[in-house]
């Protein structure tokens, strides 16, 4: 399954009881565990960085089909043994780390952890296996929603082959063979890649000697830097009603990158109809403001719009999408920056947005503008 962080105006509650605990292994593997007193729920969630394995033209959606297996368990029965104490795994596949999410009960932390180590050691994998999860990503693929398809065209423009879909082709992943997922997984699955997030009422010492036991077998291996180019303009036409500005950012976790957040969330809440999509990502990405439907009023607003009117509300919202989801136990916002780059976690993007200047935000809208943002129309 793929996602991406979408926009919402959901303000966080007081996290000030909030505990954590940062652990760095031997292997470059991450543990962060918070305690969150009287928790009802024990959230779980494993990372796996991209940074060994990019997508590419030539290995599109392979990623993807790799999560697929690994969610089965090497006994093809996780789901089972989970609901069995009523809890579940739901796993995604994003642009810079796949990510696996455990919602258990609160005293779960031993299954839990269990169920960690039995999807990180892949088993055989037979062409049965594949073609069946093959057709399962088809499935995925069908459901696709216009604004995805907007966002997905506007990737491509902005990237190239390096900003191909994970989605990937289910044919072409139908022929992918057992020996390249295993070695896939032989890339992917190295220490530096791995991050394991703890989220609930738990005791910070000892849930973090117990993810140690899990995590410290797993290789040592360099990586590298995802390195997705600087990005460029351009336009694109797709056959969906609507119409996408893409704006072309760096990191998460720079300036830049808050302030073309901010604008365009504030052109979405301008715009009748409009959605507001970031996926967080370490190297280069987007923002994108899209709208769905007839009417093309998308594009005219935003080169027309005067960027001073709207530095305050931008600022707000982009403070709210953040506060929003850094302390909820099973976002995915502090998994994804936690994959992409060891030291990064949400309060970076509150600490940018607060010191953001109107210079930074008009700077940021400019790149919805035409010219310097990529462009995709509905046919």
């Amino acid at each position: 399954m793929l996602s991406a962080l979408a926009f919402a105006y959901a303000v966080s509650f007081q996290a000030s009881d909030l505990s954590r605990l940062r652990t760095l292994l031997p292997n470059g593997a991450v543990i962060l565990v918070t305690k969150r007193p009287h928790a009802r729920k024990l959230i779980i969630q494993l990372a796996i960085a991209d940074k060994n394995c990019p997508e590419t033209a030539g290995s599109n959606g392979m990623r993807h089909l790799l999560e697929h297996l690994m969610a089965k368990g090497t006994h093809r029965d996780i789901d089972r043994k989970l609901e069995a104490n009523g809890a579940f795994l739901t796993a995604q596949t994003d642009r810079d780390a796949a990510l696996f999410t455990f919602n258990l009960k609160p005293a779960d932390l031993t299954l839990g952890l269990n169920a960690v180590s039995e999807i990180s050691s892949l088993g055989p994998e037979s062409k049965e296996d594949i073609s069946r999860e093959a057709e399962i990503i088809r499935e995925e693929a069908a459901l696709e929603d216009d604004a995805r398809k907007l966002s997905i065209a506007a990737w491509r423009v902005a990237y190239g082959d390096a900003g191909v879909d994970p989605m990937g082709d289910p044919d072409r992943l139908a022929q992918v063979t057992a020996a390249q997922i295993a070695d896939l997984h032989h890339t992917e699955f190295v220490g530096e890649n791995i991050r394991l997030l703890i989220d609930g009422d738990v005791d910070l010492d000892d849930a973090a000697n117990l993810a140690k036991a899990v995590l410290e077998l797993i290789p040592e291996a360099p990586t590298k830097a995802i390195v997705r180019g600087g990005g460029a303009p351009g336009s694109a036409e797709v056959d969906v009603e609507g119409e996408a500005r893409a704006a072309i950012v760096p990191g998460i976790t720079l300036t830049e990158t808050a302030a073309a957040l901010a604008a365009g969330l504030a052109i979405g809440s301008e715009v009748q109809g409009a959605f507001v999509t970031y996926t967080p990502t370490s190297g280069n990405g987007l923002v994108i403001v899209g709208k769905t439907g007839p009417g093309h009023d998308l594009a005219a607003y935003i080169d027309s719009a005067k960027p001073d009117q709207l530095y305050g509300l931008g600022r707000s919202l982009a403070k709210q999408w953040v506060l929003s989801q850094k302390d909820e136990a099973d976002g995915t916002l502090r998994a994804l920056m936690l994959a992409g780059d060891a030291a990064a976690h949400p309060e970076d993007i509150l600490e940018n947005l607060s010191r953001m200047s109107l210079a930074d935000f008009r700077a940021g809208f400019e790149r919805f503008r035409a010219g310097r943002a990529v462009s995709v129309v509905g046919r």
